[in-house]
């Protein structure tokens, strides 16, 4: 998130999207690992599967969301 667009938010706004934002991480991060363990464990007998390729294309969505927790988090202790 631009830092501009968290200035014009109020606290609430910005206590509302770290809490919604939380969420989506956890649920992202879950499907993530479950994710990584069907490409790990399904094709065991049949080699390495190029479906690894999936959980390592969607990390850096799961790196940006944690920068933009970190810039919420930061925004709403600045207002405190």
């Amino acid at each position: 998130m631009r830092q501009e667009n968290l200035i014009k938010l109020s606290t609430e706004e910005l206590k509302q999207k770290e809490k919604i934002l939380k969420i989506v991480l956890v649920l992202f991060i879950v499907v993530l690992i479950l994710l990584v363990g069907v490409v790990i464990f399904l094709p065991i007998g049949k080699g390495p599967s190029p479906m690894i390729a999936v959980p390592i294309a969607l990390s850096p969505i799961l790196l940006y969301s944690i920068k933009n927790l970190k810039d919420l988090k930061a925004e709403i202790k600045s207002r405190q």
